[in-house]
């Protein structure tokens, strides 16, 4: 389309096509009007719609023709825009284009018209209907991928909303498990094996930014439908994303796509827990509420799975007001009082335990003489009055240390 410049005679044709530039977007309009879609709407705000865009698409072929060039893409505005519009109202797409056709028709007959009888102005008329083929496959391409990218998105945004709904139904308690799994079948989540729970947002009171919780979603459903680490399933709650992923493990590619989705989408503000495997769709109830616990007990930026806990650790992760009153005076003040300078002696008693309450072990570990060690375990003994040589004592340590959160 592009390279020629326009001849004498493509002029001459170009500047009468001007002169009855309303009589030719009036017989647009009227060929457009003979598709049975587009000419049942009769009002005085459609007419005047269409016949703007029929203008529009005269001063487009104009352009086209004088410069030798096709569109560009904020050229072809006027055309996405009415596709987008179509798509949205639920109008057909191949009446459409034979409205399309049915305006570029008149293009041509005016071509035809203007030349006929006029031998100075053959060649005129041969190039100029000749760039009327390629500006229509333009127009009509631009028109189909933008309809197409309406109408998916709409058809994702539905899809979106059903999905959301059964994860609803599903924690409501509402669905069954076998409903619950054939309405996941029917919605395309499916796996050929157990999948996690990651719930990711802000621990509460506090409530996440929607647009940050939408970025979330979509990292966490990025990616080839071949990759594993790929989410199932992820959507937007009120306060949350509640995503599915497969578990297989070492499940080492799926804790990383977690983190980077959370790193790239929560700018340090979200965090997000993750539940037990499940084996079914009828299961989610569960894995939510594992990982809604997770989550609560997330610091931003950081997400804890809960497999990464032991039965003791988790039961000191979830202890509640009662389990923190059962923690001797002593014990509390201590530990706090260590925290505070550093936990040198919090640091010890959980090396001794991982060294089997070796003082000479727990030396080397830490880099420190024995008689160093044994110093801080003989302090903590007299300030407590729990001996961490005896294990019952070193257990109740270190539990009320996790019950605390230090």
């Amino acid at each position: 389309m592009s390279g020629s410049q326009p001849t004498d005679a493509d002029l001459a044709i170009l500047r009468q096509m001007e002169d009855e530039f309303g009589a030719i977007v009036d017989d647009m309009l009227r060929r457009a009007r003979t598709v049975p879609i587009y000419g049942a709407y009769s009002s005085p705000e459609f007419l005047a719609a269409a016949h703007a865009h029929c203008t529009q698409h005269m001063h487009a072929y104009l352009t086209v023709a004088r410069e030798r060039r096709p569109l560009t893409p904020d050229e072809l505005t006027f055309v996405t825009e009415q596709a987008a519009m179509r798509a949205s109202q639920g109008v057909a797409l191949d009446p459409m284009l034979q409205v399309y056709r049915m305006g570029h028709e008149a293009i041509f007959h005016a071509i035809m018209r203007i030349g006929d009888g006029r031998p100075e102005l053959t060649a005129g008329v041969v190039a100029l209907t000749a760039l009327t083929l390629p500006h229509v496959d333009m127009i009509t391409k631009a028109f189909t991928d933008a309809y197409l990218d309406a109408a998916q998105g709409a058809e994702a945004t539905a899809t979106e909303a059903e999905r959301r709904d059964l994860i609803d139904q599903v924690l409501r308690g509402s669905l069954g498990a076998d409903d619950a799994d054939a309405r996941a079948r029917s919605l395309g989540v499916e796996s050929d094996g157990p999948f996690v729970v990651v719930v990711g947002g802000i621990p509460p009171p506090a409530i996440a930014d929607a647009d940050a919780l939408r970025a979330l979603a979509r990292a966490f459903a990025s990616g080839s439908l071949l990759r594993p680490e790929r989410a199932l399933l992820a959507v937007v709650r009120e306060r949350e994303v509640v995503a599915l992923f497969p578990w297989k493990p070492p499940n080492t590619d799926v804790r990383a796509r977690v983190d980077k989705a959370l790193a790239d989408a929560g700018a340090g503000t979200l965090a997000a827990g993750a539940g037990l495997a499940c084996g079914r769709f009828g299961e989610l109830q569960r894995g939510y509420a594992e990982a809604w616990s997770m989550l609560r007990r997330a610091r931003p930026g950081e997400v804890r799975w809960l497999d990464e806990l032991g039965p003791a650790a988790y039961l000191a992760l979830t202890a509640d007001e009662t389990s923190r009153r059962l923690i001797d005076e002593s014990v509390r003040t201590t530990l706090e009082r260590d925290h505070e300078q550093g936990g040198p002696l919090l640091d010890t008693l959980r090396n001794f335990a991982a060294c089997d309450l070796n003082a000479a072990a727990t030396g080397q570990r830490l880099h420190l003489h024995p008689n160093t060690v044994r110093y801080r375990l003989a302090k903590v003994h007299r300030d407590t009055g729990r001996d961490p040589a005896k294990f019952t004592d070193l257990r109740d340590l270190l539990t009320a240390a996790d019950v605390l959160g230090l």
